[in-house]
């Protein structure tokens, strides 16, 4: 007896689709810049279409829009430099046993896929837990992670979905470092709009990675 069909909706707007719409895969595109901690690089806003995507690829059968997420990436290819090795921030094991992957690593092998760079597991995380849902105060204590000694010293560039005060980015990064990488650049597809503040320009601005 052949499985009943499961209907499945587009995470953006909603519609009836067997996977996500073009039309939402182009508003991916073309949505708003971000304006993201210093040191990392962001690459859209995470509101509207781009907020409801990476949910749906984190908490829905929507895994393909790691993919689109990757796509992006290569607006950026020239500015992250020579490449050596492409790695990614993981989550906590709790959220990837949940899951059943781990969303920055989609996007990392996708990524390494589309510039032809290795892609490796260097980091483990420890403490720190889950980011989703947790206030600004509490995103800064970030996790810590153990990074395993890179040959030589390459230069890495690490992946996660959504940055909002950098920590945890800052943390990968610092771990990397510390275990012999010879440079690492920090790349999130979306990061958290900043809080308004009366009488700030809030223009988006692309930060450029630290050396």
């Amino acid at each position: 007896m052949a499985p009943a069909l499961i209907p499945q909706y587009c995470p953006g707007c909603g519609r009836l689709r067997t996977r996500c719409c073009p039309l939402c895969r182009a508003a991916l595109i073309e949505a708003r810049p971000a304006q993201g901690p210093p040191d990392v690089i962001s690459l859209r806003c995470y509101e509207g279409v781009v907020r409801d995507l990476i949910t749906g690829m984190k908490y829905g059968p929507h895994a393909n829009v790691a993919s689109w997420c990757a796509e992006l990436a290569d607006e950026v290819r020239d500015e992250c430099g020579e490449v050596d090795v492409i790695t990614w921030a993981p989550t906590s094991s709790r959220r990837r046993h949940e899951r059943g992957f781990d969303q920055a690593e989609l996007i990392a092998r996708h990524v390494a896929r589309r510039w032809a760079v290795p892609v490796r597991r260097l980091l483990t995380r420890h403490g720190g837990g889950h980011q989703t849902g947790r206030s600004r105060l509490e995103r800064l204590a970030a996790p810590s992670f153990r990074a395993r000694s890179p040959q030589g010293r390459p230069s890495i560039v690490v992946i996660d979905d959504v940055v909002t005060t950098g920590g945890t980015l800052y943390a990968a990064r610092t771990a990397l470092l510390d275990a012999g990488a010879g440079r690492v650049t920090a790349l999130a597809i979306a990061a958290t709009p900043p809080p308004a503040v009366i009488g700030t320009d809030h223009r988006p601005v692309r930060e450029r990675p630290g050396r």
